[in-house]
């Protein structure tokens, strides 16, 4: 195929998130280098036009200074960007500088100091996993020298009933088949009810057909 008639095809990629100051300039100059971007339309979406505007202005720039046949186009509502895409890139950040700061404010309430936290939170948090894919376990949970896990057993027992407590989509301490399972084992499941309930099939109530809204680990995930 040529490069017009692929041009033709519209083929997109999407940025959802791109009124970035810091990130967005980077992947700019990385695409208006590669000669693979050279037919696509590269579509800009953030809330907030202006920095849209702004970004999309950098990259027109760029791909001119470089003699690169990419489009930038500006948007502020991704379902204008979206038909076509072949890529989508979301990119968003939650909460802005608040949120920025309630994570580094907070941790610090508690003796634990950060010099940023988006990406693993406290470090004085430690959790160790092992297992396969959906049948994995937390072997061990500690914050400092704490040992967490006999608080762990508590809030299961004081959250999950028995194997036939009504079940819900939400993960958490409640979880029936994954607070069996801990009970059993000694150690409490990872992946979530859906998942472990693959290995266990006695944790499937036999009365109800199985679907995928079932009775069964699906409803409990």
């Amino acid at each position: 195929m040529t490069r017009s008639a692929r041009g033709a095809a519209g083929r997109g990629l999407v940025l959802i998130g791109a009124g970035s100051t810091v990130f967005t300039p980077g992947l700019l100059r990385d695409l208006t280098s590669a000669p693979a971007f050279e037919d696509y339309t590269v579509h800009l979406v953030d809330t907030n036009g202006e920095a849209a505007e702004t970004m999309t202005a950098i990259g027109r720039r760029l791909a001119v200074r470089r003699g690169h046949g990419v489009r930038i186009e500006a948007h502020t509502d991704r379902r204008a960007a979206l038909p076509g895409a072949r890529f989508v890139i979301t990119t968003i950040a939650v909460g802005g500088a608040g949120g920025w700061r309630a994570e580094l404010e907070i941790p610090a309430r508690y003796g634990i100091r950060q010099t940023v936290g988006d990406s693993v939170g406290p470090d004085d948090v430690h959790a160790v996993y092992a297992g396969l894919d959906h049948l994995c376990r937390l072997l061990d949970i500690r914050s400092g020298g704490t040992d967490l896990y006999p608080r762990l057993r508590e809030l299961v027992e004081a959250h999950a009933g028995g194997r036939d407590a009504p079940s819900s989509r939400t993960e958490g301490v409640h979880a029936a088949v994954s607070a069996g399972l801990m009970r059993t084992f000694g150690r409490h499941p990872a992946p979530g009810d859906r998942h472990v309930a693959e290995f266990f099939s006695d944790t499937c109530p036999r009365r109800a057909p199985v679907s995928w809204r079932g009775d069964c680990g699906a409803a409990r995930t």
